[in-house]
C-alpha cells in the first residue's frame, strides 16, 4: 500500500516557485532579494516571507526615428483623406460638382393649390392658371451664371451659350416645374380641341419622361392615410407632412445666381417654351 504524503507542506508555496529553490526562505532570503533588486527593477513580494513575483515592466524609448515615422503616418492620412471620393461629400437630391451649395431641410405639408390647375375648357383659366405658375417660378427659369473661373474649379457641364455670350447652365427642379406646366398646357389646349403653337409632340413626350425620372430620384417615402375628398374609399395623400429642401433658400440662391431677369416665357400667354 502507498504511503500517504502530507501536503500540508505544499499548500501555500508559490504556483510558479522553481523547484530546486530551497523551501527555507529565511536561510535565503537576504541573498534572494539581493538577486531580484539587481535582476528586476520594480519586482514586488506577493506575499510577507514568499518570494518575490517578477513584474516587466515595458520602457519606450521615443527616439528621432519614432517622431519622424509618426509624422509621415499621419501626412499619409492627411493625402488619403483629402482624396476622399466625391460620393462622400454628395448631398441626397444635390450637385455632384459641388457648385451648388447645399441646403437646409424642412417639413412641409402638402395641401391642394387649385390655383394652380385650370378648369380645362377655357383658355381664359389657363392664362389665370400661368400667372401663377410665372410667380412661382424665380425670374430666369433657375438657370445660373457660370464663368471661365467657375468652369474651371468645378466640373460643370457644357454651359449654354446665349446670343450676348452668357454662360449658363440649368437646375433640374426648376426644368421640372417648367415640364409640368407644359404637360398641363398642353393637356387643356388638346382637351378644348385646340394646339399650341409651334405645337410638338417630342418635347411633350420628353417632359412626361423627365417628370418620371425626377419622382423616381427624389424617392419620397412620406406615408398616407385613408382620406379622400368623394368619400370614396383610398387616399388622395394631403395633408401629409414631407421632409423637403428648405424652398425659400434654393430661389434665394437661384435669384442671386441667374443669369438674367427674364422668366423665358413665351409669347403666346397660353405657353413658354425653353431658350
Amino acid at each position: 500500500m502507498p504511503s500517504s504524503i502530507d501536503i500540508s507542506s505544499y499548500e501555500k508555496a508559490p504556483m510558479l516557485e522553481d523547484t530546486w529553490h530551497s523551501t527555507d526562505t529565511s536561510s535565503h532570503s537576504s541573498e534572494e532579494g539581493g538577486e531580484a533588486d539587481s535582476m528586476l527593477t520594480g519586482s514586488k513580494q506577493k506575499k510577507s516571507g514568499s518570494k518575490p513575483w517578477p513584474e516587466h515592466p515595458i520602457k519606450w524609448i521615443r527616439s528621432p526615428w519614432v517622431f519622424l515615422l509618426d509624422l509621415v503616418l499621419v501626412t499619409l492620412v492627411m493625402i488619403f483623406a483629402s482624396r476622399e471620393p466625391k460620393s462622400a461629400h454628395m448631398e441626397f437630391a444635390g450637385d455632384i460638382t459641388g457648385f451648388v451649395p447645399k441646403f437646409s431641410q424642412q417639413i412641409v405639408t402638402f395641401r391642394a393649390y387649385p390655383e394652380f390647375v385650370s378648369n380645362h375648357s377655357s383658355e381664359e383659366s389657363l392664362k389665370e392658371a400661368r400667372a401663377h405658375w410665372k410667380d412661382l417660378l424665380p425670374p430666369g427659369q433657375g438657370f445660373v451664371r457660370v464663368d471661365e473661373t467657375d468652369l474651371k474649379s468645378f466640373d460643370l457641364p457644357t454651359p449654354i451659350v446665349s446670343a450676348k455670350g452668357v454662360k449658363s447652365v440649368g437646375t433640374s427642379m426648376m426644368h421640372g416645374l417648367h415640364c409640368l406646366y407644359l404637360i398641363m398646357s398642353e393637356y387643356d389646349m388638346l382637351a378644348m380641341g385646340q394646339q399650341q403653337p409651334g405645337h410638338d409632340t417630342w418635347h411633350f413626350d420628353h417632359c412626361i419622361d423627365y417628370v418620371r425620372q425626377l419622382l423616381l430620384c427624389g424617392g419620397d417615402m412620406a406615408l398616407a392615410g385613408e382620406t379622400h375628398p368623394m368619400g370614396v374609399s383610398g387616399s388622395d395623400f394631403l395633408n401629409v407632412p414631407h421632409i423637403c429642401k428648405n424652398k425659400d433658400q434654393i430661389f434665394e440662391w437661384l435669384d442671386d445666381h441667374k443669369d438674367n431677369d427674364q422668366y423665358q416665357f413665351g409669347s403666346q400667354e397660353t405657353h413658354y417654351v425653353p431658350p
